[in-house]
């Protein structure tokens, strides 16, 4: 996938409200700079995977407000992130596609994987990417939105419908 495609993904994530953080085991300015040309903005953090394993608990969840790039080398960092996340009410979706990210798609809420990486990561994954094109996530996410949204206007219907009821039940019952 080209820079030019990459940005308009991005930026599909972004209307659609996704707020994207970057976990790799490559360098943190490089994975921080090729961000960059695909349309991130400027304004990501960069974690190295010593300054992640020495953060104290705090520190760590104050990084989690801000755009990161983090040297995930070690499975348990992405894991960390993942869990961290999760516990601040923030629906994970992970995406990878070798052995070390095995952990971290078992661990969130959806797991995707890329056609061309490991049979481990395909395995435990919620979904793969067919020829690791993940141009399509973002109207994925724009249908389970509109599916969710009708869900709860369905909800909403039914428990008026039944307040209704039980209304009724407790007048005639008077």
């Amino acid at each position: 996938m080209n820079f030019v495609r990459a940005k308009q993904v991005l930026e599909q994530f972004q209307q659609a409200g996704v707020q994207l953080k970057l976990i790799s085991g490559d360098n943190p300015q490089t994975v921080a700079a090729l961000a960059q040309l695909a349309g991130i903005s400027h304004d990501v953090a960069v974690v190295s995977g010593l300054d992640l394993a020495e953060m104290q608990p705090d520190q760590f969840e104050a990084k989690l407000n801000v755009r990161l790039s983090l040297d995930a080398s070690h499975p348990n960092r992405s894991s960390k992130l993942s869990k961290s996340l999760r516990a601040r009410g923030h629906y994970v979706a992970m995406i990878g596609d070798g052995v070390n990210d095995v952990l971290s798609l078992k661990q969130a809420q959806m797991g995707i994987a890329m056609e061309s990486g490991s049979q481990a990561t395909r395995s435990v994954a919620d979904m793969v990417l067919l020829g690791d094109d993940f141009s399509i996530l973002p109207e994925a996410i724009k249908e389970g939105q509109r599916i969710l949204n009708g869900m709860q206007d369905v909800m909403r219907l039914f428990l008026s419908r039944t307040l209704y009821a039980a209304l009724l039940i407790i007048i005639a019952g008077s």
